[in-house]
């Protein structure tokens, strides 16, 4: 699990190991440099155990900057396209690019 409040990560964490594994990580990943560096934390923790990562739902995202196009600020939409789309998708690439995927 993945998110920048520890608390309510631990929060939902506990019932997660209530029912299985749960393995929390605090950090935003709205940073490609950040992103990485927490996906290299996830693959050090997943090194060595049997099943790996099964799953992953990015459930992130932030609203859209809406605007007429004329007024559109690229600042904005360059953050939200990083949030919505980017940040699910490159865990998920490099999972696809590992010798054992």
């Amino acid at each position: 699990m993945n998110g920048r409040d520890m608390e309510r990560l631990e929060e939902v964490a506990a019932d997660c190991r209530a029912k299985g594994r749960a393995y929390v990580l605090v950090g935003n990943r709205t940073h490609r440099d950040k992103r990485m560096g927490l996906l290299k934390a996830l693959a050090a923790h997943l090194e060595g155990q049997s099943g790996g990562l099964r799953y992953m739902v990015h459930c992130a995202g932030i609203g859209s900057p809406y605007e007429h196009l004329e007024s559109l600020d690229p600042d904005a939409l360059e953050r939200a396209f990083s949030v919505n789309v980017t940040a699910g998708l490159e865990p998920i690439q490099r999972g696809r690019t590992s010798p054992n995927h």
